[in-house]
């Protein structure tokens, strides 16, 4: 049986490809379908897998092109399986009828490729493209019941995304210092305004903050000192600098929130947006959601970071570890590797 595997893009590590690479595991043979592909930029398991894609860039400005895009994808015709990871465009990828299709939508409308200015005009025609293609789908499934719902697919199947657990190891009690003095600001995605929320209420709070993440554009809060910018780190650094955070703050918007159970694993509580698809799966004893008045929030953060039990926060977090992600999309799409892993 000949497998395949499809994505939107690979052309940086996202929590997508990262799924992609467990799913590659043992099966050394199998080819990679994907809108685009920027070699070298993603190494590791995928790059020794062959990659059929297109030369085109996803950026914002080019997004209007991304329904003719996906047709210039032709997948072979001899695949008896395709697994789709879809983050709105992979599952419109066509295959000849013999092929099985099992379709995973990770998101539908991913924030970074929304459609601006006079392009605007195509988000009808996207959307129109985007939900004729799923609804042909014989094998969906979606990554929370949020998105399965706002699709009309209230009854779907779930399988919620894993992450890489091992990246956040939580200090045994006896190990830990038992001082929390910072908390910290993981800056990739946060709306600048509330992070400068944020800091403005450590400071009359007279509290520590640390920020992890691209920070170029806090030169001026730098010059003030109004904390540490400890630059852009892998997962496993940020894990490292959550062990003595009053509270880790997630603020950017995602599909799923990888990096607020990465944070629990560890045993700290997390600060996220208030959004449907955050509530689903992050317990309410530890988790705080910010709607509207960050300093408020922080107020209560900094009182009450205490109050979760460490070890409840990292069984919340290991619920999603990859293992699980990997067995139950196997198990659903019915491939087996060729080989052990």
């Amino acid at each position: 049986m000949k497998v395949a595997f499809a994505i939107d893009f690979l052309i940086e590590r996202t929590p997508e490809v990262f799924l992609l690479e467990l799913l590659l595991a043992g099966f050394d043979n199998a080819e990679i379908y994907c809108l685009s592909h920027a070699p070298g930029k993603i190494l590791g398991r995928i790059e020794t897998h062959r990659i059929h894609s297109t030369p085109f860039l996803p950026t914002p400005d080019r997004a209007w092109m991304l329904p003719s895009v996906a047709r210039q994808i032709k997948v072979a015709a001899d695949v008896d399986k395709l697994i789709v990871i879809s983050s709105g465009w992979a599952h419109t990828i066509k295959t000849s009828a013999k092929t099985e299709r099992f379709v995973w939508m990770n998101d539908f409308a991913p924030k970074k490729l929304e459609l601006t200015g006079w392009r605007k005009i195509f988000g009808y025609h996207h959307r129109e493209v985007k939900m004729k293609a799923l609804e042909a789908e014989k094998n969906v499934a979606f990554a929370t019941k949020f998105l399965a719902s706002s699709l009309g697919f209230p009854e779907g199947k779930i399988i919620y995304p894993g992450f890489k657990t091992d990246d956040y190891p939580i200090v045994p009690d006896e190990q830990h210092t038992g001082d929390y003095p910072y908390h910290l600001i993981l800056l990739n995605g946060a709306p600048e305004r509330q992070v400068r929320e944020v800091i403005v209420a450590a400071h009359e709070a007279n509290v520590d903050v640390k920020f992890m993440g691209a920070d170029e554009i806090y030169a001026e809060e730098k010059k003030q000192n109004l904390g540490e910018f400890v630059g852009d780190h892998c997962a496993a650094t940020t894990a490292g600098f959550t062990h003595s955070a009053r509270a880790v703050w997630i603020l950017g918007e995602g599909s799923f929130p990888t990096a607020a159970l990465g944070a629990l694993c560890g045993g700290r509580p997390v600060v996220v947006p208030d959004l449907p698809q955050y509530r689903e799966v992050l317990p309410a004893d530890g988790a705080w959601f910010v709607n509207g008045n960050v300093k408020a929030t922080f107020n209560v953060v900094n009182r009450d970071f205490l109050s979760s039990d460490k070890k409840a926060l990292r069984r919340a977090g290991l619920k999603y570890n990859e293992r699980l992600f990997k067995n139950q999309m196997r198990a659903w799409a019915g491939i087996k590797p060729v080989k052990e892993e």
